[in-house]
């Protein structure tokens, strides 16, 4: 089976991001695309990830182990070649072969069935600001500095903060930018508290290699916060009073 390397490696990245994600499912699309739906354990996190793969011949893979995957994915040279036998992905190197086991997709917890889920969610924002790579640094450079389960959005007019840290210990302000309106909306002025830890995974993968395909950021007052890059999308939903 010959496939695009990189391509699968990008995405199963951006579905595990870094730990926070071990099972997904793999779905075979239209014209060699690849998706990936999901919603982590804790119902915190919902994501969308695309990909032109050139995989086919397939329904669904199940991938219980995704940690393990993407550390192989990480040193495979890209003339790997890969194939699905029985139960197993397959793939032989140059330095020799490594046969990862799948799971049964039926059986994975974290897929997501609702395929219009995101799209919704998405549709329904009414702002929108382009996440820039400083505030990605900053906002993960922060967030090491301080103690805290949760983060704020905070909009005030059209001008978007990213607010830390509790009320007692050190804390961070961080100015995202200028939003635009998108949708209709009669508040503008609120605030979005989301898990900082599950922000700080989906920041850490996000990429400005090409500036057309910039990360962006969606609101909505009492909605989910969304950050959507080309076709990859990532809901972060809100935190209860009890989560902070």
């Amino acid at each position: 089976m010959e496939i695009n390397l990189n391509i699968l490696r990008r995405m199963l990245k951006r579905t595990n991001l870094g730990g926070l994600l071990e099972e997904c499912v793999l779905e075979e699309g239209d014209k060699g695309y690849n998706h990936i739906r999901a919603i982590d354990l804790t119902n915190s996190l919902i994501l969308s990830v695309t990909g032109k793969t050139k995989m086919d011949g397939f329904d669904k893979l199940g991938f219980g182990d995704l940690s393990t995957l993407t550390k192989y994915l990480d040193v495979a040279d890209d003339e790997t070649k890969v194939d699905v036998e029985k139960n197993r992905m397959v793939f032989k190197g140059k330095g020799g072969s490594f046969k990862y086991l799948l799971s049964d997709p039926e059986l994975i917890p974290t897929a997501m069935e609702d395929k219009d889920a995101i799209k919704k969610l998405v549709d329904a924002c009414t702002h929108e600001v382009d996440i820039e790579e400083e505030v990605q640094k900053s906002f993960l450079m922060s967030m090491g500095l301080v103690k805290t389960n949760s983060v704020v959005f905070h909009l005030d007019g059209k001008n978007l903060r990213l607010l830390g840290g509790l009320e007692t210990e050190h804390q961070f302000d961080i100015k995202v930018g200028a939003v635009k309106s998108i949708g209709d909306s009669k508040r503008d002025k609120f605030n979005i508290p989301v898990f900082g830890t599950h922000l700080a995974a989906v920041f850490t993968i996000l990429d400005w290699t090409n500036r057309e395909n910039a990360p962006k950021l969606m609101l909505k007052e009492g909605r989910p916060v969304i950050i959507k890059q080309n076709r990859d999308t990532w809901c972060i939903t809100i935190v209860t009073e009890s989560e902070k």
